[in-house]
């Protein structure tokens, strides 16, 4: 098979610019433009066609005469040799009106066996089948595409055994492809629909039966919809989805931007309270990154909102599988019709840019540390938990303080992937301590709509979440589950760095790790205190920052008089145990303060 030309399947694209009528097309003539592709066969004695019968381009435009001198040095058709074939692409859509729709002209010296099936397409990749011709003949697309066809396929069935062991029996001889009813017109310029399948998963009936053959063929859900009572459309199944692409980007207008078309018979069309059929639909540019336009029941308009245009749509059917569906007992969910744009194809589209990790804090509730204090101030910043995580002793997170919550968006929604774990969250806990060392946890919730909440599992530091039972979600919710038992003094609980998306197939590898995307202040990082109350001496445990840095350690009395002092210079991102001598202090409350370039910690020491 080779491509003749660099085109694409854009049928769809050339109705938005029909302006001619019907009867000036086929006036001036309708004839084949283009040449899509060619697979030529052989001569009856296996050779390769003559060089002057091989030209495809000689198949396109008005006919140039039926009778050539045989073995003239110029022969104005093309032999397609037994067996092949030739696909001819039209300028514009061509119609289907009454009786037959295209005429294929055959050039032939004399009366013989030269014969071939037509096929005919709207997108250049499903033909069906529509007549058998001998030389020139006609061809009615009957039902098989109502409304146009931009394609149509010759291949040769001749009888080799019919033919003389000759050169020139080479097959059926194309002269011209012509259509008989002119240009399609549509009757809205800015009406457009979905022109092929990315994939269809059909499920059941509402009693668990296969759906019928005749509306299985996900291919009814192109083109222009029928809008009547005929089952020209697919039907989803209960939990079922199609995916769809248009030949053109869907343009981002004024109001609703897609339609989606759907088949209720009867009374029951646009009834959703005694035939709940109902879609959830969503938009990508690029067939990955999906984007949650909306749910309803029956035909419904949605807005592309913040997504500047889309090429393609994907609908999810969520009825009720056990809703009462009146009329019939039996239901097969969402029928789809067709999906059409609005307000016509972006011409200019500029794909949107893709951020790695949620993008956008919706809420942050503080909790307190451990010891009732308020958390540092460079651990409260709700945006360092955005993008992608760093998984670096660098405080480049946010502590959520016992019981505080996170929220968070992600720029795109997130589909399950049934084999794989989800989502990664990554926390911060310096020292590469286990959770039964320092069991830092959170509850991990999900949504599609930021308002209803599904619970996903409970996490202990760094670890990874499925999203299984609650299906596609846009949102996360984080919630502190620390117990505050295992921790003394400063403890902050949870410190969420990041979460990405671990499931993702068609965007590449997961993401790396980057260095800090923020400048923190470099800080005394946490401060534990044990034993508390102490005896003879208390040991001090100082986790430092990202620098090298100076600390100063002072003991005050009740009163606020310094009884101790001491300085420290600590290497960065280490742990470091100072031992604080309690001797010759008299029983009673002393607090301690550290302070290094840019923090205070303070915490209450009782001496027996």
């Amino acid at each position: 098979m080779m491509n003749i030309n660099s085109i694409k399947c854009a049928a769809i694209t050339a109705l938005v610019a029909l302006g001619v009528n019907s009867a000036s097309a086929q006036s001036e003539g309708c004839y084949g433009a283009s040449v899509f592709q060619v697979s030529q066969g052989l001569t009856k004695i296996n050779t390769p066609v003559n060089t002057e019968r091989s030209n495809p381009e000689n198949a396109l435009g008005a006919p140039n005469g039926q009778n050539p001198p045989i073995f003239a040095s110029e022969q104005f058709f093309f032999s397609l040799g037994f067996g092949g074939s030739i696909v001819i692409q039209f300028e514009q859509p061509i119609a289907n009106g009454e009786g037959a729709d295209i005429r294929i002209w055959e050039s032939s010296a004399s009366s013989n066996q030269e014969k071939a099936t037509v096929l005919v397409s709207q997108n250049g990749i499903n033909f069906i089948e529509v007549g058998q011709i001998q030389q020139t003949g006609e061809v009615d697309f009957g039902d098989v595409f109502s409304d146009y066809i931009n394609f149509v396929k010759i291949q040769d069935s001749s009888n080799p055994n019919s033919f003389g062991n000759s050169q020139i029996s080479d097959g059926y001889d194309v002269d011209a492809v012509e259509c008989l009813h002119g240009a399609f017109l549509i009757p809205n310029p800015n009406a457009c629909y979905a022109d092929s399948v990315v994939s269809f998963n059909q499920r059941k009936q509402n009693d668990g039966s296969i759906i019928s053959e005749a509306r299985s063929n996900p291919d009814k859900a192109l083109g222009a919809p029928q809008d009547n009572d005929t089952e020209n459309f697919v039907s989803l199944g209960f939990g079922g989805d199609i995916t769809l692409r248009f030949a053109s980007p869907i343009k981002n207008g004024e109001g609703a931007d897609v339609r989606v078309i759907e088949t209720t018979f009867g009374s029951m069309s646009n009834n959703c309270n005694r035939y709940p059929e109902t879609i959830r639909v969503f938009a990508s540019q690029d067939n990955c990154n999906w984007v949650w336009l909306g749910d309803d029941c029956q035909d419904a308009d949605f807005d592309l909102g913040s997504l500047g245009w889309a090429q393609y749509i994907k609908l999810v059917d969520i009825s009720n599988v056990n809703a009462p569906y009146q009329g019939t007992p039996i239901a097969d969910a969402y029928d789809v019709d067709a999906v059409m744009c609005l307000n016509g194809f972006e011409e200019n589209p500029v794909p949107a840019v893709i951020t790695e990790g949620a993008s956008e804090v919706i809420g942050y509730t503080e909790g307190p540390r451990r010891n009732g204090t308020e958390i540092a101030d460079s651990r409260t910043h709700p945006t360092n938990a955005l993008g992608v995580p760093q998984g670096t002793d660098v405080v480049n997170f946010v502590s959520l303080g016992f019981g505080g919550q996170l929220i968070l968006k992600f720029p795109y929604v997130i589909f399950d992937n049934p084999l794989t774990p989800d989502l990664q969250v990554v926390e911060t806990t310096f020292g590469g301590l286990t959770c039964t060392q320092y069991p830092e946890t959170a509850d991990i919730e999900g949504s599609l709509d930021g308002e209803n909440w599904v619970y996903l599992g409970t996490i202990c530091l760094d670890d990874v979440i499925d999203i299984t039972s609650a299906g596609v979600i846009q949102y996360i919710r984080i919630t502190d589950r620390t117990p505050a038992t295992s921790f003394n003094g400063s403890a902050d609980g949870y410190d969420v760095d990041g979460v990405v998306v671990i499931n993702q197939e068609c965007g590449g590898a997961t993401p790396a790790r980057v260095g800090d995307n923020t400048n923190t202040p470099d800080e005394v990082i946490s401060m534990e205190l044990f034993p508390n109350p102490a005896k003879e001496s208390a040991t001090l445990v100082l986790t430092t920052g990202s620098d090298d840095s100076n600390i100063m350690i002072t003991v005050n009395n009740y009163l606020g008089q310094s009884v101790m002092t001491d300085r420290l210079n600590v290497t960065s991102s280490s742990v470091i145990n100072h031992t604080l001598s309690l001797d010759g202090l008299k029983p009673g409350i002393y607090f301690v303060t550290v302070e290094s370039n840019s923090t205070r910690e303070i915490i209450k020491l009782v001496k027996n």
